[in-house]
């Protein structure tokens, strides 16, 4: 990763219980970075020791001169939220644990990230919580 720049993405991700996680790629006619099958080997090449069915979809990651264009991640997720709204909503009823995870990483020492009113907005017809995941980085690593 460069150093004068920070790279950012947004993860969708539902636990689906004991329901297979590929039923999530069909109501939303997009494939997944990562599903993960209770008793399988995880996408890390080991078990999956949560035993939890996984969804997992990463927008595409993106680099900016500044935290500041964070936002433009959680855009690609709503993109596919909003695609089917009634769908989405109901999904996200239907399996509770599920989220948007921003992901950060930066050698800025002090971040700070802005989500824009409208993108709040969004976010709040969806009831979805919403995690930061920000790994800073020194010099010397």
């Amino acid at each position: 990763m460069d150093k004068n720049q920070t790279e950012y993405w947004c993860k969708l991700w539902f636990d689906t219980g004991d329901d297979s996680p590929h039923q999530i790629s069909e109501h939303f006619d997009v494939s997944p970075s990562i599903i993960e099958i209770k008793g399988e080997s995880s996408h890390r090449g080991r078990l999956n020791k949560n035993e939890k069915n996984l969804w997992i979809y990463e927008s595409q990651h993106r680099y900016a001169d500044s935290e500041y264009e964070i936002y433009k991640c959680v855009e690609d997720v709503l993109q596919i939220l909003n695609r089917n709204h009634s769908n989405s909503t109901r999904l996200i009823n239907q399996y509770k644990q599920c989220g948007l995870i921003v992901c950060c990483d930066t050698y800025t020492y002090w971040v700070q990230h802005v989500l824009p009113h409208s993108i709040i907005v969004q976010l709040e017809k969806y009831n979805l919580p919403l995690e930061f995941s920000i790994m800073t980085y020194n010099d010397e690593e």
